[in-house]
């Protein structure tokens, strides 16, 4: 009889054991697998997932494979989760409450979430602060015409104002954000150019009607560029650009037309082209950069006249006249023109003429004068060689030197 209850006592220890093992195993998953079969009628305690900060998580089922679950955290907030299927983890609806102020047997609502019939991405959200203020609501957008993308519209709000549209692709990423001012209109549109990057963008600045684009900047890798625009209209006055070593303004008449193009490489120089009031070229000037060393081995940058063009009515070249570092003339083109009928060209050293070469009708080559016994002169303007500063560019407020693409190698 005692060897009897002995081995009694030894398999009660051993249930035990088993029992607090199969506890510990199941306080320790996230969530216990029921079929209709097994399936409570009433209330039942799921495991917590300890990692979204969940202590305590209270199921009731109603008869159809759904049910709600009652989740407090950590951080006090307690939600209601409605499925409509446990076993497909298909949700309809969840609910987000404050933590409860004393006194209090519910804090207020923090937010509702319906999902997507497959109860896994948000169908619609509304998100509010502690004083019932609505901050943020979204809801998933169809595709439109040929487009198959679905997109998940949020509106962000403070004070009970609308003060930002945001357009997301359904992974989360924001591909459009729209400012809006107090009064309703819009401020900025900033679209995001390259899916799942946000180092390429065009964000426009509106006026005070919210529609009428004030000025725009583009971004992407090594290139930033800001477009201003004509006072009430979509004409553009003027375009600066930024790309590695290089600067750029180009502005523009109120008709549309060309009217002046800024281009410099800043380790070489730059340059100023003119266009007629036809928008076309018609006269260009670069100054080369020349950097000299100083008694005390420090450089000294200045800049010279390195060529001059001019052009026709039509924009087609009739001349050009390099000079060198000290600005004597190097090389001349006399191109084909109302007063020339064929084109010429001299070279010069050190001031003196040393070859002429002559052009048929064609451009082609036909003659060439090796130091040629004769004297020329050309229209030079004493102006050509005043150096015209370089102007404040507004796109140099990004820095994009360090941008430099070294391709796929």
């Amino acid at each position: 009889m005692r060897k009897l209850h002995m081995i009694i006592a030894a398999s009660a220890a051993v249930l035990t054991v088993g029992i607090c093992v199969a506890a510990a195993g199941f306080f320790n998953s996230v969530e216990i697998p029921f079929t209709a079969e097994t399936r409570p009628a009433g209330a039942q305690l799921i495991l917590p997932d300890e990692s979204k900060g969940e202590v305590r998580r209270l199921r009731t089922f109603d008869g159809k494979g759904g049910g709600t679950d009652q989740v407090l955290r950590k951080d006090g907030f307690t939600q209601e989760v409605v499925y409509d299927s446990f076993s497909d983890n298909r949700r309809l609806k969840e609910t987000t409450w404050f933590p409860a102020k004393p006194g209090e047997s519910q804090g207020a609502k923090q937010s509702v979430r319906y999902f997507a019939a497959a109860g896994v991405g948000t169908s619609s959200l509304q998100v509010w602060d502690e004083k019932g203020n609505l901050i943020r609501s979204g809801e998933l957008v169809k595709p439109t015409g040929n487009s198959n993308r679905w997109y998940f519209a949020v509106k962000l709000f403070q004070n009970g104002v609308l003060v930002e549209n945001q357009m997301h692709h359904t992974d989360g990423f924001v591909v459009q954000q729209d400012r809006m001012r107090p009064d309703g209109t819009m401020e900025s549109s900033k679209r995001f150019m390259a899916p799942n990057n946000e180092s390429y963008w065009q964000t426009r600045y509106f006026l005070a009607d919210g529609k009428t684009v004030d000025y725009q900047e583009d971004r992407s890798f090594g290139s930033y560029s800001v477009t201003r625009f004509w006072p009430g209209t979509d004409v553009k006055k003027e375009v600066s650009a930024v790309t590695p070593g290089n600067r750029t303004l180009q502005l523009f008449r109120a008709d549309g037309t060309q009217a002046r193009v800024f281009d410099e490489y800043k380790t070489l120089g730059y340059g100023w082209t003119d266009y007629s009031d036809k928008g076309k070229v018609a006269f260009k000037r670069y100054f080369a950069r020349v950097v000299t060393k100083t008694a005390d081995g420090k450089e000294s940058e200045r800049f010279v006249i390195r060529f001059v063009e001019e052009y026709n009515q039509e924009g087609v070249k009739v001349s050009r006249y390099e000079f060198n570092d000290k600005g004597q003339l190097v090389d001349v083109e006399l191109h084909k023109s109302a007063s020339r009928k064929t084109r010429t060209d001299y070279r010069f050293e050190n001031g003196v003429l040393v070859k002429r070469t002559e052009f048929n009708s064609e451009n082609r080559v036909v003659r060439t004068v090796e130091k040629p016994e004769e004297t020329v002169q050309f229209a030079i303007k004493s102006d050509w060689y005043k150096v015209e500063a370089r102007p404040a560019v507004e796109a140099d407020r990004v820095n994009v030197d360090s941008e430099v693409s070294h391709g796929p190698y």
